[in-house]
C-alpha cells in the first residue's frame, strides 16, 4: 500500500476524490517514519535489539552500553540465510502504536526521536532510506512497461 501512495501523486487524485487524497497524504506521512525506530527486543544477555517499522534491525546496544550498527537487510532478499536474522529475544516492546503513530502524535515523534538522538543513529537512518530510495527507483525503472 506504500508503494502506491508513493507512486501516486496525491494532487493527480485530489480532483476525483478528496478523500482519497486525504488517505494519501496520510500514508505518505506515515512512510517516512519507517526507516526509524519502531521498537526493541531484549536479549537473555540484557543487551536490547532496536528494529524499524519492517522489523529489519538498525542496531544491538551492549549491557556495556556501546553500540553496535547492524547490517542493513532487504527482507525481499532471498538470498540472505534465515539464521543470520533471528534474535532470539525474550521480550519484546514498541515505542508507538498504529493509533500513536508518530506522524500524528507528538509524544511518539519526541519518543522516537529521542533514541535516534541517546543511540546516534541520524546518519544510518538517512543511510537506510536512501538505500530504500535507491532501490525503490530501480524496482519502478525496471517494472515499466516498454512502449513496442
Amino acid at each position: 500500500m506504500n508503494a502506491v501512495a508513493r507512486a501516486l501523486d496525491v494532487e493527480d487524485v485530489e480532483y476525483v476524490d478528496p478523500g482519497i487524497a486525504n488517505l494519501l497524504r496520510g500514508m505518505q506521512r506515515e512512510r517516512r517514519w519507517a526507516p526509524l525506530p519502531y521498537g526493541w527486543w531484549t536479549e537473555a544477555d540484557g543487551s536490547f535489539v532496536i528494529f524499524d517499522r519492517g522489523y529489519r534491525l538498525i542496531c544491538r546496544k551492549h549491557t556495556s552500553g556501546s553500540v553496535e550498527i547492524l547490517p542493513f537487510a532487504c527482507t525481499a532478499n532471498f538470498s540472505r540465510r534465515a539464521d543470520d536474522l533471528w534474535i532470539d529475544w525474550v521480550d519484546q516492546r514498541w515505542l508507538y502504536t498504529g493509533v500513536t503513530h508518530p506522524a500524528r502524535d507528538e509524544l511518539s515523534r519526541l519518543r522516537v526521536l529521542g533514541v535516534v538522538q541517546r543511540l546516534g543513529l541520524a546518519d544510518e537512518i538517512i543511510r537506510r532510506r536512501e538505500a530504500a530510495d535507491r532501490q525503490w527507483s530501480l524496482r519502478r525503472k525496471y517494472s515499466r512497461r516498454r512502449a513496442v
